[in-house]
């Protein structure tokens, strides 16, 4: 199988899910994976680079359809490639995908843990060649998921103070950024504390924020 068929299954597979064919996205990131773990004709870096999208997406699928320890699985696979190729922004990503895998079974002091590797993995940007502008955004926008990622386990924990700092923070960067969709997940997360807190006039506001 050539690069250019594994880059068509892939775009294929991010197709199915927008059509919340699941199982189909699943069917064809199998496919690419068991492709590059076989391929021997194919840049080294390129096979690598195949795996780590497929098994880091795998994991992420896993986890949207309930199927956590298979998310955690393929998270972890992740992982290892990651640290393997020294790539600290796919890492930090693979550790957000844990952390969001623990929330979900309730064990939030390990999805903590992972999560604030994450936050430290984006404040530490490479001098080369993420220096540039466009390499220092993607270290921000790490920095903003891995924020909100420990505000959602703050919540679970009723730590609503400490959700607010982190989904405030994770705010501030996506408004830098000029991400809107996170911008709009950010508030409505601030409504949900306020609302927690009793703070209602708090949460109306940043609920009218975020329409």
């Amino acid at each position: 199988m050539s690069l250019e068929r594994v880059k068509t299954l892939l775009a294929e597979a991010g197709e199915l899910l927008g059509r919340n064919d699941t199982q189909g996205a699943i069917e064809r990131y199998e496919e690419c994976q068991k492709e590059a773990e076989r391929q021997t004709t194919w840049p080294e870096r390129s096979a690598q680079e195949v795996e780590r999208v497929v098994v880091g997406n795998l994991g992420s699928v896993y986890g949207m359809i309930g199927e956590t320890q298979k998310a955690i699985e393929y998270q972890m696979k992740k992982l290892a490639l990651c640290e393997k190729s020294d790539d600290k922004k796919s890492e930090g990503y693979a550790h957000i995908g844990l952390g969001e895998s623990f929330i979900g079974l309730g064990q939030y002091e390990k999805a903590i843990s992972h999560l604030t590797i994450a936050l430290e993995a984006s404040r530490d940007v490479p001098e080369s060649p993420s220096r540039t502008r466009e390499g220092r955004r993607t270290y921000r926008k790490l920095e903003g998921a891995a924020l909100h990622a420990i505000g959602q386990a703050s919540v679970y924990t009723a730590e609503y103070e400490k959700a607010i700092e982190n989904f405030s923070k994770a705010l501030e960067i996506s408004r830098e950024l000029g991400d809107v969709q996170a911008q709009w997940r950010r508030l409505d997360a601030l409504g949900s504390c306020f609302v927690c807190q009793g703070q209602h006039q708090m949460a109306l506001e940043h609920y009218e924020q975020a329409l």
